[in-house]
């Protein structure tokens, strides 16, 4: 059985990258154990896609898929109150929080907010609400905005969300007219493959730049998870399929953690696949090698990818009630609701 990967093109899917190239190929030259199905719309898209069945594993999302932590145990959850679980977690993919840029327009070389203490002015007031641009709904830009908010002392219920999908639309939105049904006052991303719009190489003045960060928040919980869609691990032979793709990524994870060098093959790949800047595509480069080596520096993998920490998901799902993402019930939710019947297979350290 050939798996469907859905993932996310950012520098932190490499290791899936290399996998790729490298698997066997059968006479015709495809893959043999897995193809890749790629989306620029985030872990909200990927989750949709593992609910439509159009994926097997998501690392970033599909029938297997590596996606945003919050967002994917967010979205079991929902799906658990709906009487549905597409999928569930198989493994952990990237250890290191993940870095959130918070994002404002630059229209005209003058951004919309300096800092964001005007943002908080605004969440004050007894009149108006903080228009958010998020990708779709259940996505870590929605959910990392509930952590802002959180951090920042703000009730839930001063954020007015604005569905804008993919981040060039995002960030025309916070360049947007005050009026335009799109606008937004800020958007939340990771912090590399935007801050080319934000600080580009070579840009001399500063109305050359799209927009303008106010903030970070950095993840409180690792930041990436494999999650598979509960179809694919109930058979018996797609279940070993899974199980065959996981043991192979760890492998090309390993691999590529032993090697940070910046002189080696993974920095020459990074450098090749993520840091050509095009304004139709942030999404897929960090912008600079000075970009790459700053995130080779901080990224960490797993040791194992099969090992999930017996904290993480508590400790998830604790911050995202805590940011009023969402609300448990009494006695909380059991891990076994997010490992499921793979959950002999997934090692908890």
């Amino acid at each position: 059985m050939v798996l469907k990967i859905g993932y996310v093109r950012e520098h932190f899917a490499t290791p899936l990258l290399q996998y790729y190239a490298e698997q066997p190929k059968d006479n015709a030259g495809k893959p043999t154990i897995f193809e890749l199905d790629e989306t620029g719309d985030g872990t909200g898209k990927l989750i949709k896609n593992l609910k439509a069945g159009e994926i097997d594993i998501a690392v970033q999302a599909h029938v297997v898929d590596s996606g945003l932590t919050e967002s994917l145990i967010k979205g079991i959850v929902d799906g658990s109150k709906e009487g549905s679980e597409a999928y569930k977690i198989v493994g952990l993919y990237v250890t290191s929080p993940l870095r959130w840029a918070v994002i404002t327009g630059n229209a005209g070389g003058k951004p919309k907010y300096k800092d964001i203490s005007e943002l908080d002015a605004i969440a004050k007031s007894s009149e108006g609400k903080i228009r958010v641009g998020i990708s779709r709904p259940g996505s870590g830009s929605q959910n990392m905005a509930y952590v802002l908010a959180h951090n920042r002392g703000w009730h839930a219920d001063k954020l007015e969300w604005i569905e804008n999908g993919k981040v060039d639309p995002l960030m025309a939105s916070v360049n947007a007219p005050k009026g335009d049904a799109n606008a937004t006052d800020i958007f939340m991303w990771e912090w590399i493959t935007t801050r080319a719009a934000a600080r580009p190489e070579g840009a001399t003045r500063h109305d050359n730049l799209k927009v303008h960060f106010v903030d970070e928040v950095l993840t409180p919980w690792p930041s990436w998870l494999i999650v598979a869609s509960t179809k694919t691990i109930a058979g018996t032979a797609s279940a070993d399929a899974v199980k065959a793709f996981l043991e192979g990524l760890n492998k090309h994870i390993r691999a590529f953690s032993l090697d940070k060098t910046l002189d080696g093959p993974n920095f020459e790949f990074l450098k090749k696949n993520f840091s050509t800047h095009t304004d139709e595509d942030l999404q897929a480069s960090p912008g600079s090698a000075t970009d790459v080596r700053e995130w080779l520096g901080k990224v960490s993998y797993p040791e194992s990818c099969l090992d999930v920490p017996s904290d993480l998901i508590q400790k998830t799902l604790k911050g995202l009630e805590d940011a009023k993402a969402l609300q448990l019930p009494s006695g909380g939710y059991p891990d076994s609701m997010f490992l499921g019947s793979f959950e002999e297979f997934v090692t908890r350290t």
